[in-house]
């Protein structure tokens, strides 16, 4: 359609191969923006995706938030402990 580029329909298909569990992705869609799932897309271990994704919906974090706590390797830090 228009309005689309190239760059918004390769994340559209990301989106489609990263979260097949459609019932999982209601649920999420329902708290998380689109720029919520924007940033957890390039993340390719699906335990780190679904980690922060659930922080994102338990914690109510926003998309800077997120970033934040991404950058901040908060994943790794936990497994750690």
């Amino acid at each position: 359609g228009s309005g689309f580029d190239r760059t918004a329909i390769f994340r559209m298909v990301q989106f489609y191969q990263e979260f097949p569990d459609k019932e999982k992705v209601a649920t999420l869609s329902q708290q998380l923006t689109w720029s919520h799932f924007v940033v957890l897309l390039p993340i390719e271990d699906a335990l780190k995706r679904d980690f922060y994704a659930a922080m994102c919906k338990s914690e109510n974090w926003s998309v800077r938030v997120l970033r934040e706590r991404k950058n901040s390797m908060l994943y790794e830090r936990t497994a750690i402990s």
